[in-house]
């Protein structure tokens, strides 16, 4: 990541696994340290490889991220990565109206793939439409975006769970950035606000026992379900 780049050219970088992949936070600091232009494309074959390290290292130099079942043809999906990074992107988003806090890390748009961009407006009206800027090429696009109002407030609490989430993403590359800091009250407090799973935080089960009249119980071994995409040896 940390060679001299050709400003004529994008530096790609391709990583496939189909194995577990540890130590995330020190593989993070190494892409931080040595960000610069380059670009992570990832590929995880079969149920094995680190879903949360791939796509961080993918979103963090605004690359992609693709998963390959373990009964799908690589080469079609291969293909269609291959065509997306070689395409013309729009890259550098931000939202322009002044009061939309959004990730620090904006993802690219390739041809193709979905974008999704978890935002919150920060005081005031609501307003009716919102303009997303982009790098194409040499020149600055602009995109008008109608802002639609949500009827439910389900959905609401589920947008803003999601946010935070996003919210709790930064803060975490932050802490990778600089160890120093200690930033796990606000992301303790951030996720127990909106009930999420964090580094910090947890989901607890509650089970009662009720014992009841009658012969005592005897003892049943239950089988257990392996992981998605795993096999059992024989």
């Amino acid at each position: 990541l940390g060679r001299p780049i050709d400003r004529e050219r994008r530096r790609v970088i391709w990583i496939l696994s189909d194995g577990a992949i540890g130590n995330e936070t020190d593989v993070l600091r190494q892409v931080h340290e040595t960000l610069g232009e380059a670009q992570i494309f990832t590929v995880g074959i079969g149920a094995a490889p680190n879903r949360y390290l791939m796509s961080r290292m993918a979103s963090l130099t605004s690359g992609l991220v693709t998963w390959v079942g373990r009964n799908e043809d690589v080469e079609p999906i291969m293909d269609r990565c291959m065509s997306r990074a070689r395409a013309s992107r729009l890259s550098r988003l931000a939202v322009e109206d002044g009061r939309t806090r959004t990730s620090r890390h904006l993802p690219s748009v390739y041809e193709g793939a979905p974008v999704f961009i978890p935002c919150r407006l920060e005081g005031g009206d609501v307003p009716s439409m919102v303009s997303i800027s982009a790098q194409m090429g040499s020149r600055r696009v602009h995109v008008p975006v109608t802002v639609h109002r949500l009827q439910s407030e389900a959905l609401g609490r589920a947008l803003g769970a999601i946010e935070a989430r996003a919210r709790i993403h930064d803060l975490v590359d932050e802490a990778i950035r600089s160890p120093d800091v200690n930033l796990r009250p606000e992301i303790t407090n951030l996720a127990l606000e909106h009930g999420l799973l964090s580094a910090f935080t947890a989901f607890v089960s509650v089970d009662t026992t009720e014992r009841i009249d009658g012969p005592p119980g005897r003892q049943v071994n239950v089988p257990t379900a392996l992981p998605a995409g795993r096999v059992g040896g024989g």
